[in-house]
């Protein structure tokens, strides 16, 4: 590699659990932005027949959330959408949750 000016180097992510829901359907949009108000985050629903089925307030502005999207609870109480093809890429189920297993519901 060419000289970019600063030094690159590889590293991994710690092994973290989180809280990630459902995919987002227009059946259970309206309790996942309940939820959302319940865990402290902000969100606003769309109007029916939009792509967007809510508009999340994150650490990083406001957000879309899409139907076929997650929910993600971070390890610091955040909240933010991500797609469906990002969770199946970078998440595995855990499959003795500790952190949160009593939060279901």
């Amino acid at each position: 590699m060419s000289d970019l000016g600063f030094k690159l180097t590889s590293h991994h992510t710690r092994p973290v659990e989180v809280l990630i829901t459902e995919p987002i359907t227009r059946e259970n949009r309206v309790a996942m932005v309940d939820w959302i108000f319940a865990m402290g985050g902000k969100a606003e629903l769309c109007p029916d027949g939009y792509e967007v089925a809510f508009v999340m307030t994150t650490d990083n502005g406001e957000r879309d959330a899409s139907y076929g999207d997650v929910v993600v609870f971070g390890t610091r109480s955040e909240l933010y959408p991500i797609h469906a093809d990002v969770y199946a890429d970078k998440y595995t189920p855990v499959t003795d949750p500790g952190y949160g297993a009593d939060l279901d519901g």
